[in-house]
């Protein structure tokens, strides 16, 4: 039976006060009084739902959502509510996670960085020191900085990278590099500056006097220091004795850097005093070939500032 043949068999039944339904082998009488408005509801809703209805899903939803709507309207007023309450906190969760991320992103950062600066500061002597042994200029008068740059590079390398390892901030790394290569040229610049301020800067000293101040400083630390006289001194510029060892120095204070010929001196000396270790001492730098002649006849090549700390591992 289609929706026609239904609504035909509702009207006849329901203009009648008794119907029968037979059967093969019985009749069945119903009594049809007060079910007018029932069949006059149901027939309704069949035709609405015959016309709304279509094989567009989709349509069909929204059509029933609508009446929905407009049927419930407080119903509707509670979901927007709930919906609404729903998103904004969603939001807001989502709103205070990213909040605390970022928090946490800057402090980490803020400690990388403070990690790697007291380590730079650490060895600020040391790093001046690089800079002024491995910047030279070049037959153009052009200042050459590429091992200095490679030194920086390793420092990090060697230095800063296992501290914030340790700490567990490695990953921050390459986000603080460029920042950590400046703060090292600012650091190393202070301390240049701070040296030039200094009255015992040994550039206002005369080679004679530099012999002096390499001698006074291994007298700082307990060992007996003398310079030599200049004259018959067979390559030693000071001669130091502590706990039964003899260190003899070669002191070369130049504005280029030392040659093979400081070595060579000094390990004449060192044979002639029969001394048990030697080393030059400069304020500059040496060149590839003295420390190459340096390392394979055990000659230490030193900056005067480290002359101390050498002579306390002896």
């Amino acid at each position: 039976m289609n929706t026609d043949q239904s609504n035909i068999f509702a009207k006849e039944i329901i203009t009648k006060k008794n119907a029968y339904i037979t059967f093969p082998n019985q009749t069945i009488e119903l009594s049809l009084q007060g079910t007018t408005s029932i069949f006059n509801t149901a027939l309704k809703i069949i035709s609405e739902e015959k016309n709304s209805y279509t094989n567009n899903t989709t349509f069909f939803i929204l059509n029933n959502f609508k009446k929905l709507i407009f049927t419930y309207p407080y119903h509707w007023i509670c979901i927007s509510i709930i919906v609404f309450i729903t998103i904004f906190t969603i939001r807001k969760k989502f709103t205070l996670r990213n909040s605390f991320l970022k928090f946490t992103s800057f402090y980490r950062k803020k400690r990388a960085m403070k990690l790697a600066i007291n380590e730079i500061k650490r060895h600020r002597k040391i790093l001046t020191l690089k800079k002024e042994q491995l910047c030279y200029k070049d037959d153009y008068g052009s200042i050459i900085e590429d091992r200095w740059f490679k030194e920086i590079q390793r420092f990090i390398k060697t230095r800063i990278r296992p501290r914030l390892t340790k700490k567990n901030l490695v990953d921050l790394l390459p986000s603080i590099k460029k920042q950590l290569v400046k703060h090292i040229h600012i650091i190393v610049e202070q301390t240049n500056l701070e040296k030039k301020q200094n009255v015992n800067n040994v550039n206002y000293l005369k080679p004679l006097e530099y012999e002096v101040f390499c001698a006074n400083l291994l007298q700082q630390i307990g060992w007996d220091a003398k310079v030599t006289n200049a004259s018959g001194d067979q390559g030693a510029d000071v001669i130091a004795y502590k706990n039964n060892k003899t260190l003899i120095l070669q002191c070369k204070l130049y504005t280029k850097p030392v040659g093979n010929k400081a070595v060579q001196e000094v390990l004449s000396a060192k044979e002639f005093y029969h001394a048990d270790y030697a080393a030059v001492v400069s304020n500059t730098s040496y060149t590839v070939s003295a420390r190459q002649l340096a390392s394979s006849v055990q000659v230490a090549l030193l900056h005067h500032e480290l002359l101390q700390q050498f002579a306390k591992k002896l």
